[in-house]
């Protein structure tokens, strides 16, 4: 069995193996896809669409008489293999029966609700998959912003705590520098504070020493974050990323019934991961 990338020739077989497991079938155009190949017999299938440093997984399936023998699992790893070798942050994907396996693979499974935009629009997202379909998650993060979250941080200090760690930076200011910053800049409606904290952040390593120094380095890493956060979230506004404002009575109450600390927790998990990537790309400039 060899597994290489899909040709155009490959579509009409891939799209007979997903037909009869009930997936949606496949264009060339959709994205990059592997085949599984035996004596010259396409065998199994699998894809990934990449959107702006995340990944959504699409449309792994086996034929029949082949299932049971790792063919599956080795067309998954081609996958994520690929979507290391591309730097992606996170893989998202939707599945209706195969929630187990990719449990094992190291995803989560997460509210629909959270899932960026670029995998929201996706046509399998959008429609092709019914909504009984699992939203699942697998992150590479080199830095746990989340689970500084869940310890009791909140956003702000969340994130500059994880890359201050990462980079090996003490300071008896962190994290409380940043917690005036945290919940929209103090509940006033403001910058997501998981933002805030990245840029906080990236200027641990890239901000000025002198007046002399340039500003050059920090404002590319700065402009780079919140251009890759809002492309992700449509928007950089705490207020407006939860639906509700936190400095009213009626807007905490909302955070709270309708548990909104969980896109709070992937804003500041995605916003380290973000920071760390402007921080080595403007490091290679």
């Amino acid at each position: 069995m060899i597994i290489r990338e899909s040709v155009k020739s490959d579509l009409k077989k891939a799209n007979v193996i997903l037909a009869s497991h009930g997936l949606p079938l496949v264009e060339q155009k959709q994205g990059s896809f592997w085949v599984a190949e035996e004596l010259g017999e396409v065998i199994a299938v699998g894809g990934i669409q990449l959107e702006n440093q995340i990944g959504l997984v699409r449309s792994i399936a086996v034929h029949n008489g082949y299932q049971a023998k790792g063919i599956g699992k080795a067309i998954y790893d081609t996958i994520e293999k690929h979507a290391l070798g591309k730097q992606i942050l996170r893989l998202f994907l939707l599945t209706t029966t195969a929630e187990q396996f990719f449990l094992r693979q190291g995803y989560e499974a997460i509210e629909r609700g959270l899932a960026p935009i670029p995998i929201t629009t996706t046509d399998q997202f959008a429609g092709l998959c019914p909504e009984s379909a699992v939203l699942m998650q697998k992150s590479f993060s080199k830095v746990q912003g989340r689970s500084k979250f869940d310890s009791g941080l909140y956003c702000a200090e969340s994130v500059l705590t994880v890359v201050a760690n990462h980079y090996n930076v003490q300071s008896d200011f962190i994290p409380g520098i940043a917690t005036g910053l945290c919940s929209g800049m103090g509940r006033t409606c403001g910058t997501c504070g998981a933002l805030t904290g990245g840029i906080l952040a990236v200027n641990l390593i890239h901000g000025r020493k002198t007046a002399d120094d340039s500003v050059d380095r920090s404002y590319a890493a700065v402009q780079g974050l919140i251009k890759q956060f809002t492309e992700l979230y449509g928007t950089t506004n705490c207020a407006e990323l939860l639906n509700c404002d936190l400095g009213t009575a009626s807007g905490q109450q909302k955070f709270t019934s309708q548990k909104l600390h969980r896109r709070c927790r992937e804003y500041t998990g995605m916003a380290a991961d973000l920071s760390i990537n402007e921080i080595e790309k403007i490091k290679k400039t």
